[in-house]
């Protein structure tokens, strides 16, 4: 989206998404009326899943995939354990719903912040990233569960990553092919530069920064179109200041 005087606004131009975990799971909006009360069974338990979504991402986001407890969750989220089983097979399911609804929403985000930027290819994945790290960085604890604990959960939790990270690969300009070095396969290449990119936010998240990653787009988005634009282009990114969030 241009600035009007030729630069490249990358920033979104609605507030920042709320993502599972990013809500108090028992708000006066998601008061389950007792007794007879006339509302849809459906609507009661999508009040329900959407209560126990928050409290166990609220729970990882404080303790970590491993020692998040169902019980724990249950009691933070006001239900029952035989609600927790109605919604969900066990804690690697509702792990994994939670991580898909927050991956669409922060998935949106991006995309919509790169369709409505003009510019150069680059300036519009910065506008794509930065959407979706102020996305992220409004809900450190799906941000955890997102970008640290998604690797800790087994070949399962790797190929949601994977293919996130294709999904924002095709978004950001799946037709272009990195230039790998001679003798190195691209798709080893693209992972690299894929790896390198997420090991900073990582080392954020882990460290309590979620709500500084804005200060990486610069160097991320250096990283990520280096191989793609060259280092003439790709630089320009490090002297543009960070997106504020």
């Amino acid at each position: 989206m241009s600035n009007g005087t030729g630069g490249v606004v990358d920033a979104a131009t609605a507030g920042p998404v709320v993502l599972p975990g990013g809500r108090p799971p028992n708000g006066d909006d998601r008061v389950v009326p007792i007794g007879r009360h006339g509302r849809p069974r459906e609507e009661i338990r999508a009040v329900q899943r959407a209560r126990i979504l928050d409290a166990f991402v609220a729970e990882l986001g404080e303790h970590g995939l491993a020692q998040t407890r169902i019980m724990t969750v249950c009691r933070r989220a006001g239900v029952s354990a035989k609600e927790f089983y109605t919604q969900f097979q066990n804690k690697e399911d509702c792990f994994f719903a939670a991580f898909d609804v927050g991956a669409d929403l922060v998935f949106e985000q991006g995309s919509a912040a790169f369709a409505r930027t003009e510019g150069l290819w680059e300036d519009r994945v910065r506008a794509a990233i930065g959407a979706m790290l102020e996305a992220l960085a409004a809900n450190p604890a799906f941000c955890r569960l997102c970008i640290v604990e998604a690797a800790q959960a087994g070949p399962a939790g790797m190929e949601r990553l994977n293919a996130v990270i294709l999904r924002c690969r095709t978004l950001l300009g799946g037709d272009r092919d990195l230039e790998a070095p001679a003798g190195v396969p691209a798709k080893a290449c693209e992972s690299a530069v894929i790896g390198g990119a997420l090991r900073p936010l990582a080392e954020y998240v882990m460290a309590g920064r979620a709500a500084e990653l804005a200060s990486l787009v610069p160097l991320l988005i250096y990283t990520i179109t280096l191989a793609a634009v060259g280092h003439s282009r790709a630089v320009r990114q490090l002297r543009l200041q960070p997106t504020p969030i």
